[in-house]
């Protein structure tokens, strides 16, 4: 199956490999050089160096890449900057972007956008293109129209924030031409494909707001935090959560969890739980589904038992098997990267363990009846099996947004963003979250930064569940159920009731029976 994401590198981190293949991608498939360009030049494709790319696009000292990966291939790009001007906010500035053809007018664009995008203390979001359909990606990233009012308005705070950095910017005209949003960047770029694009938008019933471009111009191409939504936004707000859904993963496998994070200091506690549960054999083989860098596994190893543990992230896999590796444990413990929902081994496992909310991750109940599905084919007849989910239960008392399907992208955009998975994990605080009660899901809006991950805003959603629905999904695979209990981080075990405010969690413990 091939696997599409997207990945954040910072300007001072970014490759040659990683720069030559960007540049491979423009040559192909940016563009041709138009009429007015010098004869040994129109009509042939316009071409890049990849050794240019750094000092020509990003300069600025808070520059990036998002890079969208189909398996290990570059299918496209942003390089941007983030430019802080006083008393606004941050501008951010796409200096080059680039979608292979064959995934243009598919929505990649979009996402590569709506992966930079952040409204935290953001003033603005644009680029100077050609191309249509580059600033309607734009519109949609931001949920809101280029309007030529503002941008006319701004334009030269924008300019001076940006021509420091941008050769290309401060070699243009200064001023905009009258009625439109369009400034001469000496740029002999061929027009047909914009010339098609915007008659492709025309007839969508699109209305163009930015103005006619002649030869060698481009589109100043922005929209501005104080802008209201869109018209289309409600519309929008689906294909943004189902993007995020991807992007989410993404983020969350470039983030650092260190060993310093509140929840790792609760491993011990949690596996001596996990022990007088499962009352294991010194000789036990133990899954571990979800398993992230192998915290549960590796305190398993430590004691004895062989472990085997399956994430989705490579990267978090690599990390895994270096600190077995480190204490000295591979024999004890191994990993593997594959999504559990498909993963099958010809191994069965006395017990097995999927913890910390992966049954959830997925707003579909399908979706993480498979992980459980993965779990009872694994296990040998008998064999007991510990999982945790989120306390829907807790959800419901506490939730002050609540929304029906009708309702539910209206009540998004005007929930607040947070950065709350980053800082105090606090994902059950009512003001940060809506909650679908519906179909037990609760929605966030979280904001993401780090040495890895550029700043970004995403929809995370997850399913949580009552301690009757959870009885019922996993009876539905097979499972006989021994205990359900709702349960307090880092006191696993204690009595706790359903709107405990620290009751976040509900454990499962079951079996597969022993006899068909």
């Amino acid at each position: 199956m091939q696997v599409e994401k997207i990945i954040w590198v910072r300007a001072g981190e970014i490759t040659e490999k990683i720069l030559g293949d960007c540049a491979a991608l423009f040559c192909a498939y940016y563009g041709k050089w138009g009429p007015e360009a010098s004869k040994d030049k129109a009509g042939k494709p316009v071409m890049q160096q990849a050794s240019k790319l750094k000092s020509q696009y990003l300069a600025a000292p808070d520059s990036w890449s998002a890079l969208a990966y189909l398996d290990d291939v570059l299918i496209g790009y942003a390089f941007f900057q983030r430019l802080l001007i006083e008393k606004k906010g941050y501008v951010t500035w796409v200096t080059q972007f680039v979608v292979h053809k064959e995934h243009q007018n598919r929505g990649l664009g979009t996402r590569i956008l709506r992966s930079i995008w952040s409204q935290s203390q953001q003033y603005a979001w644009g680029l100077v293109t050609a191309n249509p359909a580059a600033v309607r990606a734009l519109e949609k990233a931001t949920l809101r129209r280029c309007n030529l009012a503002h941008i006319n308005a701004d334009w030269q705070l924008l300019r001076a924030a940006a021509a420091p950095n941008l050769g290309y910017i401060r070699t243009a005209s200064v001023e905009l031409r009258d009625g439109t949003s369009s400034l001469n960047t000496h740029f002999a770029l061929d027009h047909s494909d914009s010339d098609a694009s915007l008659k492709t938008l025309s007839e969508k019933a699109y209305k163009w707001q930015l103005g006619d471009l002649r030869a060698t111009e481009e589109w100043a191409a922005f929209t501005f935090d104080h802008q209201p939504y869109s018209d289309d936004a409600v519309s929008l707000v689906e294909e943004w959560v189902a993007d995020c859904d991807r992007t989410v993963a993404d983020a969350y496998e470039s983030m650092t969890l260190d060993t310093s994070h509140k929840w790792q200091a609760y491993t011990p506690s949690e596996i001596d739980f996990l022990i007088r549960s499962i009352q294991p054999r010194e000789d036990a083989k133990i899954l571990d589904l979800g398993c992230g860098a192998g915290r549960h596994s590796i305190e398993l190893a430590r004691r004895g038992y062989i472990c085997y543990g399956v994430d989705a992230s490579t990267k978090l896999i690599l990390n895994a098997k270096a600190n077995v590796s480190s204490e000295d444990l591979s024999d004890k413990a191994g990993f593997v990267a594959a999504d559990a929902r498909e993963w099958r081994s010809a191994v069965r496992f006395d017990h097995a363990i999927c913890l910390y909310d992966v049954i959830g991750s997925f707003a579909a109940d399908a979706e993480n009846a498979k992980l459980l599905a993965t779990a009872f084919f694994h296990l040998k007849p008998g064999g007991k099996f510990l999982a945790s989910v989120m306390n829907g239960e807790l959800t419901d008392y506490l939730a002050t947004n609540r929304a029906n399907r009708s309702d539910l992208a209206n009540k998004l955009l005007d929930l607040p963003p947070s950065n709350i998975m980053q800082t105090t994990g606090a994902i059950f605080d009512p003001s940060f979250f809506v909650w679908h009660e519906e179909v037990g899901v609760a929605y966030r809006r979280e904001q993401f930064e780090s040495e890895k991950v550029a700043p970004c805003e995403l929809v995370v959603r997850d399913r949580r569940y009552s301690a009757e629905s959870v009885r019922r999904l996993f009876a539905q695979i097979g499972f006989e159920i021994l205990d359900v209990q709702y349960a307090k981080l880092g006191a696993w075990g204690q009595k706790a009731s359903f709107n405990d405010k620290g009751a976040k969690e509900i454990l499962i413990l079951c079996q597969k029976p022993l006899h068909p």
